[in-house]
Formats: C-alpha cells, sequence, structure tokens
C-alpha cells in the first residue's frame, strides 16, 4: 500500500494498482524489466521497487527504471528485498546478496561470508543488520562488516530457513522448511513445531497492529 491507500499486487503476469474504483495494469509493455514478479518494497521516498525473476525495476508513478546483471546486480532472479537506515536498498538472489547505493552495486557472496549464494529471504532489523536466509545452510546476520551465523549448532531447529520476520519488541522469528518456527531473542532460540500446533513449512510470518503473530504454514 502507497501513500495515497492504493494498493499494489505482484504476480506471474506483472504489476497491478487498486485505487478503491479500478485495477491499472503494468507489465512489460510498459516498461516493467520482467513480468514475473516474486516481491515488492516501497521506499522512504514511496518509489516501488519490483523484484523479478529478470531483474528488478524501480517505479516513482510515472516511469520504470530497470537494473539486471548488465547494471551490476549479482543476479536477475530476485527473492527479496528490503530498504536500510541508509535508503540502501538489498537484494536477495541464488547467486548472493546485493547492494543499491543509489549509484552502485556492491555484491555478497560465499567468497566474502555468506553460508552459500542461494539467499531467499531477507529483513534489517532495527539495529540496521541484514538477516539473509541461506537456504540448506542456517541463517546469516551481517552488520555492514562481519557475517555471524545460526544454523542448528547454535539452535536453529533445521538449516532449511525459509522467512524471516521481526516483531515489534526486536525479536526476530524464523519460519523453516521441514522445522515449523524459531524465536530468537535474548541470544537464545524458542521453538515451535508441528506437535505444539505449528504447521511443518512455514512460508510466512506477519505481526498485526495488536502484537499477534501469524503464521502462514502447510504440513506434508
Amino acid at each position: 500500500q502507497d501513500k495515497n491507500g492504493t494498493l499494489w499486487f505482484g504476480g506471474s503476469k506483472g504489476i497491478s494498482s487498486f485505487d478503491g474504483k479500478k485495477f491499472t495494469c503494468y507489465t512489460e509493455e510498459q516498461g516493467l524489466v520482467d513480468d514475473a514478479v516474486s516481491c515488492l518494497l516501497f521506499d522512504k521516498s514511496d518509489n516501488l521497487w519490483i523484484g523479478t525473476n529478470g531483474g528488478v525495476s524501480k517505479f516513482d508513478g510515472k516511469e520504470f527504471v530497470s537494473y539486471t546483471t548488465e547494471e551490476g546486480l549479482v543476479a536477475d532472479g530476485i527473492w527479496g528485498m528490503a530498504e536500510d537506515k541508509k535508503g540502501n536498498i538489498w537484494f536477495t538472489t541464488q547467486q548472493g546478496i546485493c547492494k543499491y547505493t543509489g549509484t552502485t552495486f556492491e555484491s555478497y557472496t560465499k567468497n566474502e561470508g555468506l553460508l552459500n549464494n542461494d539467499c531467499r529471504s531477507m529483513i534489517i532489523d532495527k539495529e540496521d543488520n541484514v538477516w539473509t536466509t541461506s537456504y540448506g545452510a542456517g541463517l546469516n546476520e551481517f552488520d555492514g562488516k562481519t557475517f555471524t551465523y545460526f544454523t542448528e549448532k547454535e539452535g536453529l531447529t533445521i538449516n532449511t530457513v525459509w522467512s524471516l520476520m521481526e516483531d515489534k519488541a526486536g525479536n526476530i522469528w524464523i519460519g523453516s522448511d521441514g522445522g515449523g518456527v524459531c524465536k530468537y531473542s535474548c541470544k537464545s532460540f524458542s521453538h515451535y513445531t508441528y506437535k505444539k500446533g505449528m504447521g511443518y513449512t512455514v512460508m510466512s510470518i506477519f505481526e498485526d497492529k495488536d502484537k499477534n503473530t501469524w503464521i502462514g504454514a502447510y504440513a506434508n
């Protein structure tokens, strides 16, 4: 939802906006870099960033500006996006993560310290630390200089992490592919699994205005 209250949706055939009365659709014909949309992000200036299978587009309400590996992205398939306190836009891909400063791209891969390059979900916490999943290997926390790792050894239920969320209290919620949910708080983990009523594979986590945590999951 943008500052005017317009709702925006992404799917396999581009993006759509709904102003309460009508839908407006945008595809490659209007300037989108690719029609297969994976994620959306509004930055502090109310620009809409659209992550796709073929790169990322920025939409200011009038025109699209697009970026691919030719401009410096680490890979064209975008899985997640987040904005830090400095206004940098971060992207996750299956070839590592990437930061766009407004002029240049900076890439981080296993060579720079990631557990592996298959990074899907991403959040930036209240302290401006970048959290990214490395699918099958665990979780990375990056403070801008060094990486800290969280795996089964440190307390994760399983290393196949799928989704992330920081709640209003600063706890990090971690949804996994096969191990339910972990909550990281005060440097320790709490576990919520299928036997405790939690779906097995957790695709999404959300906190509402009343501080309730909602979890989208399915059981095998």
